[in-house]
């Protein structure tokens, strides 16, 4: 039996959802069930998917994290990855001599913190609680290879790379305790920005409400994702 995309499954359990731009964006059940719950949900939702595609191209190809820079990958520890890790990532060894030499060699090696892809792959916006949106990662993928390390009988260290499968969002996490960084915190430009785009359209809306003239804004926040955030909440 051929295995259920992950449109088949969201679709089979009466779960709202759409993909953009290789972003699933998605409701819960409960809020896809209650006509209450759903607009509420869905304008929290439309809010999060230009703010978590403008994080998605800000940090894995910008390079640009939201607080600090970036202090480059490790040069003391050996990389050994396991041969479904490799062909994953186009490399073309299993041996590395350090986590920054491995990333130097990938094919795509001014990518941020995406060395097979797959973690950005399963970037998601969900819907949460009764009226919000979180930004996570969901679904699995191929790790480096757990460590293991054994001797011989003549006394010789050997160390090999197991071949594992993990959750993307491990991934993150493993990214957060191992440097600090959350790759989905917002940037302060991108908070003002989710900030102004909300308050322009709801400003429109009491407007016409109170058939009052529009009253000017300055915007502070970033000008092409504030009106990527209107044309979501819009659409």
């Amino acid at each position: 039996m051929a295995r259920k995309t992950r449109a088949e499954r969201l679709g089979s359990q009466g779960i709202a959802f759409v993909e953009v731009d290789g972003l699933l964006a998605r409701l819960t059940k409960q809020q896809s069930a209650d006509p209450g719950r759903f607009v509420r949900a869905v304008q929290a939702v439309a809010v999060g998917v230009p703010v978590a595609l403008h994080i998605r191209t800000r940090v894995r190809d910008e390079r640009r994290l939201a607080e600090g820079v970036w202090g480059g990958y490790g040069r003391s520890q050996t990389q050994i990855v396991t041969q479904a890790y490799k062909d994953a990532a186009g490399l073309d060894s299993r041996y590395y001599q350090s986590n920054a030499a491995l990333h130097a060699a990938l094919p795509n090696p001014s990518r941020l913190f995406s060395v097979t892809g797959a973690m950005w792959d399963g970037l998601q916006v969900r819907g949460s609680g009764r009226s919000k949106a979180v930004l996570d990662f969901t679904g699995t993928s191929i790790g480096k290879g757990a460590r293991k390390v054994t001797r011989t009988r003549r006394g010789r260290t050997v160390v090999k790379s197991v071949p594992q499968t993990v959750r993307n969002s491990a991934k993150a996490f493993g990214i957060f305790t191992a440097k600090g960084i959350n790759v989905l915190q917002p940037s302060q430009t991108e908070n003002v920005a989710m900030a102004d785009a909300v308050s322009q359209v709801v400003g429109v809306q009491m407007a016409v409400a109170f058939d009052a003239d529009r009253l000017s804004m300055s915007t502070l926040g970033e000008q092409s994702l504030v009106e990527s955030i209107k044309r979501s909440l819009s659409a």
